[in-house]
């Protein structure tokens, strides 16, 4: 019985890691995201302020 329950905690462990690793991957893909919509948001404003200057 030890055994099953050494067994059930290491899936369990892996189980964790692996929700971890997503949730940060998640993370990472969310904030690259909004950096790109950041940068779009510049260029928009960068090109309105030389259609006024032109």
């Amino acid at each position: 019985m030890q055994g099953v329950v050494e067994k059930i905690e290491e899936e369990k462990e892996k189980l964790n890691q692996i929700y971890k690793n997503n949730n940060h991957q998640l993370a990472e893909s969310h904030i690259v995201a909004q950096s790109r919509r950041v940068d779009e948001l510049i260029v928009d404003e960068l090109k309105k302020q030389l259609k006024r200057r032109n």
